[in-house]
């Protein structure tokens, strides 16, 4: 018997010059996809995607975005955000729930009979959360007899922690991230009255 080979054209070339007409159906193979940049970057959100260039020759199952806080995450192994729909093309993906200034990996995905491709991996950070020192009133700008205890700051971190000594105190309420500001906080000592007997 013959051995037939597709050829580049749906061809056979068999010996004795005989030619057969075949159908070549193109191999089926895994999507090929790309991952967007991440834009939208929140402290605790962002927007991701991808783009679906070929569904490999089989109809698309599933498609979307993985992301975790290790590089190349995958559908079992990340958080994983599908997209509906089975045609090629772009999509886009919101991410939220997500942890502030925290370094994240994403990589879009697409999924056929044959198995699941990834896009490349992409990193983003989010958002740092900026706190703005702010004095506790009181104490600050009130008078006392011996040094103020509790809370010092509304906001931020007291420098120093605590006040000793017999006063005027002054302390520092210090924020955190990036343009922050910080409080300047005083409290005044408190003279006891003096009685005078007649």
């Amino acid at each position: 018997g013959w051995t037939l080979f597709c050829g580049p054209y749906g061809w056979t070339y068999p010996p004795e010059g005989y030619v057969v007409n075949v159908t070549c159906a193109p191999a089926t193979t895994v999507p090929t996809v790309t991952t967007n940049s991440v834009s939208n970057i929140s402290q605790t959100a962002a927007t991701g995607g991808g783009n679906v260039t070929s569904n490999g020759g089989a109809t698309l199952t599933g498609k979307g975005v993985v992301y975790s806080t290790t590089a190349n995450p995958t559908i079992s192994s990340g958080t994983n955000i599908s997209s509906p729909g089975a045609s090629t093309g772009s999509f886009t993906s919101n991410l939220s729930g997500l942890s502030p200034s925290t370094t994240y990996h994403i990589r879009a995905y697409a999924t056929n009979s044959i198995g699941t491709a990834y896009g490349a991996n992409v990193t983003f950070t989010t958002s740092e959360v900026v706190i703005n020192g702010q004095c506790a009133t009181p104490p600050d700008g009130s008078a006392y007899s011996t040094a103020p205890t509790g809370t010092l700051c509304s906001s931020g971190t007291a420098s120093p922690s605590s006040l000793t000594g017999g006063g005027p105190w002054t302390w520092v309420c210090q924020g955190s991230g990036s343009g922050h500001t910080d409080d300047s906080c005083s409290a005044s000592f408190k003279k006891k009255p003096i009685f005078i007997e007649d």
